[in-house]
């Protein structure tokens, strides 16, 4: 397994979500993709969603919820088939018009054809609950 190639595939799927290019962001997405967002639930978004239609409709949960002013991943260490990314954003909740700054940690992973299969979402969610609460 190439771990560099891992970092780049997880690096370029952060660089297309960013520009809106959801066709490269979901054509690295394998078909059983996972994904585990543990948020609060008081957050809209938060659960375990399975396959590429369930994640559509997570993400434009998480669009009509939120105005993010920043989301920055900054640190990628890899390990085998595992993506680690450490990051952070800032966010306006929209029907509360709070802002929360966070602090993430992403764990991606990949299989053997280059696809990523699972993200798992670790977030401060005191700062989340908090702007989420009206």
């Amino acid at each position: 397994m190439n771990t560099s190639k891992n970092i780049q595939l997880v690096q370029n799927n952060y660089t297309a979500f960013g520009k809106g290019d959801m066709d490269t962001f979901f054509d690295n997405l394998s078909d059983a993709f996972v994904w585990e967002s543990l948020y609060p639930e008081t957050v809209p978004y938060g659960g375990v969603y399975e396959g590429k239609q369930q994640v559509g409709a997570m993400l434009q949960s998480m669009g009509s919820s939120l105005d993010i002013r920043m989301f920055s991943p900054e640190e990628f260490f890899v390990n085998q088939n595992k993506v680690v990314v450490i990051g952070q954003e800032t966010a306006t909740v929209k029907n509360t018009g709070k802002i929360y700054h966070q602090r993430w940690v992403h764990i991606w992973e990949v299989d053997n054809n280059n696809q990523l299969t699972r993200i798992t979402s670790y977030n401060d969610t005191d700062a989340i609950k908090e702007a989420f609460l009206k």
